[in-house]
Order: structure tokens, then sequence, then C-alpha cells
């Protein structure tokens, strides 16, 4: 059971790469930000990301 900060950070460092902890990151910045109503074009640049891995993350939220 993971009950604090410390502990997710350290589960997740045990599970992944530092390039995969920071795509996961920008993963997550994307999803909040889709679901805070921010255009593509906005996320784009803001995290620095491509428009395609924008478009996952958003076919994922919808379930797609």
């Amino acid at each position: 059971k993971i009950s604090s900060e410390k502990d997710a950070f350290a589960f997740l460092r045990d599970l992944l790469t530092e390039k995969e902890l920071e795509e996961f990151a920008h993963r997550l910045t994307i999803a909040h930000m889709l679901h805070e109503g921010y255009s593509y074009k906005e996320i784009e640049k803001t995290t620095e990301v491509s428009s395609t891995t924008v478009a996952r993350v958003s076919k994922f939220l919808q379930g797609e």
C-alpha cells in the first residue's frame, strides 16, 4: 500500500527508468491539461511534446 508521495516515488523509481519516469510525468501533465480544457496546441507548446503524444493521451482518456 502506497501511503505517501515518497513511497509512490520510490515505487515508480523501482519500476521505471529515468527516461520512462520523464515520459510518464509528461503524460500525466498532458492528461491534466486536457482535463482542464487546454487545446492541443497549448499543450504541445507548454510540454514540448508532439501532437501525436497529445492525441494518444486524449484517446486513452476517452477509452479508445
